[in-house]
C-alpha cells in the first residue's frame, strides 16, 4: 500500500443508531509507537472525529466536555486515539491495578463489532493511568468482563486533557477475511459528573446495536495467526489434618492458532488454575444451589460462542465450572483440552474436548461440548448445542438442544424487543422426565423495561456438565420497571416496577411464589441511588430444610413478607459505600439482615474495602445469627506491579480463608504472580486451627506470530 494515507472522513448522519454514519480508516506503513504521544505522521495528517453527544443525563445534548478520535492501522494492528478535554482536578483516576474494575473513573471504551451483526463483538476501555479493561460481548449487550486479551494501551495528561493510545493486534480479534466495513462505537464516561457521552446511541443504549461504520479494512490480514504460551507454576501445598506437605514444578503449554481470521482452534497442556482468583463466600438461606462465574483464562475465550438461549441461570445445558472441579469443589488440573471455536460465514461454532484429572477411585475423564447457531436472517438465529461426559463420573451423559434467538433493535423510535425459546433433552431414558424447555420475550428500553418468561425442568433432567439447582418444576416470570425523568437538579431517574415469579411442580400444584414490589428506586444526579422494596412470598415445602446448621424447617406451608431499603453511593467517590437492611417474617419465623460494603480510595495507590453482611434469625426451631466478613486490601506500587489481600470468614462454616498475590504484568502476555492461599477452622475453643496452606509461584510469556 506504500506510503497511502487515507484521509478520515465522516459522512453525514442519517439516524441515532448505527446508519451510514461512516469513517474510514487511514493505514500507515510507518511504526506507531503506542506512547500516548499522537506525534505520528498518520495522527498530524487526519481530522479527528468530534460529532459526539450526550446519553445521560439528557441523551442527545451537547456534551459538556469535548472528545475526540482517530483510526488507523497498519499489518498487525488497529489503533485509535482519542482525546478526551478536561481539566485536570475534575479527573477521576483512582484506579492503577491491570485488569480490575474502573468503573468508578473516567473512562474512554471502544467497541468492535466485526463482522457487523449486532450481535457479538469487544469492548477495550482505558482509564487515565493507563490501566486497561476488556470484554467480549454476546447478544448486543451481554458484557463477560471476566475476559482477557492482548492488547496495548498508552495514556498521557495534558493541561486540559488526556490522551489515549490504543493498539489491538488482528491476531487478538476474530473478524470476517476480506469484509471492508466494521462497525464502532466509541463511549466516554466523565466519572465526577455522572456524564456519558458516545459516539452513536438509541434510547440510551450504547452497545453493538448502535455503532457506526468505519471502512478501510479489505486487506486485514491476522498474520500467522499463531500464539505460544508457556508457562511454570513452582507449588507448594500443606494438608495440616493429615500432615501432608508437597512441592511440585508444573510446566504448562497453550497453543492458539487462527484456521482462518475468523475461527480459532486452542489446546491446552496439563493446565493448572491454582492462581485464579477465589470466589467471594456468599450466605445461602435458601433451598438451592448458588452459580458463581467463571474465572479462568482458558474457559473464558471465545465464551460468548458457548452461550444457549438466554439461560442465565437455572436450566444451563453447559456451564464451564463443572469441568476442573472435584464432586467436593476441589480443583483438578486439565491433562489436556482442545477447543476450536468464531464464525465461519453465517455460523457461529464452538467445540471444547477435555480431559482432566482423576477424581479417587475414578480414570481420568473426558467430556466434550459442541455448540452451532445459525444466523437465519438479521434479526434470528436458530443454533443447538451437544454435550458428553461426566467431568465427577464414568458415566457416558449426553445432552441435546436447540435454541432460537431473535433481536430487534429498531421496532418503534429505536426500541428493542428480545425473545428466545430453546429445548433440551438429557441422556433420554425410556419412561424418565428428562427434558427442558423455556420462552422469553423482553422489551429491554430505557421508559419500559419488561419480560415475561417460562421454564420447564423435568424431574430427571440432570445435565452434569450444565447447572440446575431446581427440577420437577415449571417457572412463570413477569417483571416490568418504569422510569421516569424529571427536569431536577438532584434528581436523575425514578423507577418503579415489579417482579413476580410462580414456580409450580409437574402436577400443578404452586411451589413457590415470589411477588417483589418496587414503589420507587431514586437515581441522583450524583451517580448516588436509594430504592424501596416490599416482598410477599409463599413456600410450599415437602421435605425438611436446613436453613443453617442444626435449624430445620419443616414440611408444610409458608406465607411470608419483607420489607428491604437499599442505599448505594456512586463509584466515583473516594469513600464509598452501599447498605441493604431488610425485615420481616421468614417461613415461621422472623429475620433481620443487613448487608454494608465500604471502599475508601485515599490515594490511587491503595484501595481498603470492607464488606459485612449479618442475617438473625429467630424461628421456632431456634435462633441463630450468620455473619460473613470479607475485607480486601490493595496496594497498586504502578501499572505494572500490584498487591492484593483478600480474607473472608463466615460464622456458618467457621472457615477462614486468605488469599494474597503479588502480581507483576509489564506487559499484556506476560505475567509473573506470587500466591498465597491459607485456610484455617474456628474450632469449638474459640481458636483458629490451620487446615491447609499453598503457596504457588507462577510465570506465563505468549509469543504472537
Amino acid at each position: 500500500m506504500g506510503q497511502k494515507i487515507l484521509t478520515f472522513l465522516l459522512l453525514g448522519l442519517s439516524g441515532s443508531v448505527s446508519g451510514s454514519h461512516a469513517a474510514e480508516v487511514a493505514y500507515s506503513d510507518q511504526q506507531i509507537e503506542v506512547d500516548g504521544v499522537l506525534s505520528e505522521e498518520v495522527w498530524l495528517q487526519q481530522t479527528a472525529a468530534s460529532d459526539f453527544h450526550q446519553v445521560e443525563p439528557v441523551e442527545f445534548d451537547q456534551p459538556s466536555e469535548t472528545t475526540t478520535v482517530m483510526f488507523a492501522l497498519d499489518d498487525s494492528a488497529l489503533y485509535i486515539a482519542m482525546r478526551a478535554e478536561q481539566t485536570a482536578a475534575s479527573i477521576r483516576d483512582r484506579q492503577l491495578v491491570q485488569g480490575a474494575s474502573i468503573t468508578g473513573d473516567d473512562e474512554l471504551t471502544v467497541l468492535l463489532d466485526p463482522f457487523g451483526h449486532g450481535r457479538q463483538g469487544y469492548a477495550f476501555s482505558v482509564n487515565p493511568n493507563g490501566v486497561r479493561n476488556e470484554a467480549i460481548i454476546e447478544n448486543a449487550d451481554d458484557f463477560n468482563e471476566d475476559w482477557e486479551d492482548i492488547w496495548q494501551a498508552k495514556t498521557q495528561r495534558l493541561a486540559d486533557a488526556w490522551v489515549a493510545e490504543i493498539r489491538i493486534p488482528f491476531k487478538s480479534l476474530t473478524f470476517p477475511a476480506g469484509r471492508d466495513q466494521w462497525q464502532v462505537n466509541i463511549q466516554r464516561r466523565i466519572a465526577a459528573r455522572n456524564e456519558l457521552i458516545a459516539w452513536a446511541s438509541a434510547d440510551r443504549r450504547v452497545d453493538l446495536t448502535t455503532t457506526r461504520a468505519v471502512t478501510g479494512f479489505s486487506q486485514v490480514k491476522p498474520g500467522a495467526g499463531f500464539d505460544l504460551v508457556l508457562g511454570a507454576a513452582l507449588k507448594r501445598e500443606r494438608d495440616f489434618e493429615e500432615g501432608v506437605d508437597r512441592t511440585r514444578l508444573e510446566p504448562s503449554l497453550d497453543l492458539f492458532y487462527k484456521w482462518t481470521p475468523s475461527l480459532t482452534a486452542a489446546l491446552t497442556i496439563n493446565t493448572d488454575f491454582s492462581a485464579a482468583e477465589v470466589d467471594n463466600r456468599e450466605v445461602n438461606l435458601s433451598r438451592f444451589d448458588l452459580l458463581f462465574p467463571e474465572k479462568r483464562a482458558f474457559f473464558l475465550q471465545d465464551a460468548n460462542v458457548f452461550e444457549f438461549g438466554g439461560i442465565e441461570e437455572n436450566g444451563r445445558p453447559y456451564f464451564s465450572r463443572k469441568i476442573g472441579l472435584s464432586d467436593e469443589g476441589e480443583p483438578l488440573d486439565l491433562r489436556v483440552g482442545a477447543r476450536l471455536s468464531g464464525r465461519h460465514g453465517n455460523y457461529s461454532i464452538g467445540a471444547l474436548v477435555v480431559q482432566q484429572d482423576a477424581e479417587i477411585d475414578l480414570e481420568p475423564t473426558n467430556v466434550l461440548v459442541a455448540r452451532v447457531q445459525a444466523e437465519v436472517s438479521e434479526e434470528s438465529a436458530l443454533g443447538g448445542i451437544l454435550t458428553y461426559g461426566n467431568p465427577i463420573s464414568d458415566q457416558d451423559d449426553q445432552l441435546f438442544g436447540i435454541d432460537y434467538r431473535y433481536l430487534n433493535d429498531d421496532v418503534v423510535d429505536d426500541q428493542e424487543l428480545e425473545a428466545y425459546a430453546w429445548w433440551q433433552q438429557f441422556s433420554p431414558q425410556q419412561g424418565a422426565d428428562d427434558d427442558a424447555w423455556g420462552a422469553t420475550i423482553a422489551w429491554p428500553n430505557d421508559t419500559i423495561d419488561a419480560a415475561v418468561s417460562v421454564l420447564d425442568i423435568g424431574t430427571d433432567f440432570a445435565p452434569p456438565l450444565g447447572f440446575v439447582n431446581r427440577a420437577g418444576i415449571q417457572d412463570w416470570r413477569a417483571e416490568m420497571t418504569y422510569r421516569w425523568r424529571p427536569e431536577n437538579a438532584y434528581l436523575r431517574t425514578i423507577d418503579s416496577g415489579f417482579d413476580a415469579n410462580w414456580v409450580l411442580d409437574h402436577a400443578g400444584k404452586l411451589e413457590s411464589k415470589q411477588i417483589e414490589l418496587a414503589p420507587v428506586g431514586l437515581g441522583f444526579q450524583s451517580g448516588d441511588m436509594v430504592e424501596l422494596k416490599y416482598v410477599d412470598r409463599y413456600e410450599r415445602l415437602s421435605e425438611p430444610f436446613e436453613v443453617v446448621d442444626e435449624i430445620e424447617i419443616e414440611p408444610g406451608r409458608y406465607h411470608f413478607e419483607r420489607n428491604e431499603i437499599e442505599f448505594e453511593s456512586a463509584d466515583h467517590r473516594a469513600w464509598r459505600g452501599s447498605l441493604n437492611y431488610s425485615w420481616g417474617s421468614f417461613f415461621d419465623g422472623d429475620l433481620k439482615a443487613i448487608e454494608a460494603s465500604t471502599t475508601v480510595t485515599p490515594s490511587r495507590h491503595l484501595a481498603l474495602g470492607l464488606d459485612y453482611e449479618e442475617n438473625r434469625l429467630d424461628l421456632p426451631a431456634g435462633k441463630a445469627t450468620v455473619r460473613l466478613y470479607r475485607t480486601v486490601a490493595t496496594v497498586a506500587f504502578n501499572e505494572q506491579w500490584s498487591w492484593s489481600t483478600l480474607a473472608q470468614y463466615d460464622s456458618e462454616s467457621r472457615e477462614f480463608g486468605i488469599n494474597t498475590r503479588l502480581r507483576w504484568l509489564p506487559e499484556a502476555g506476560r505475567e509473573g504472580l506470587i500466591v498465597v492461599n491459607h485456610g484455617s477452622f474456628h474450632d469449638q475453643f474459640d481458636r483458629f486451627q490451620s487446615t491447609e496452606s499453598e503457596m504457588v509461584l507462577k510465570f506465563s510469556y505468549t509469543f504472537q506470530f
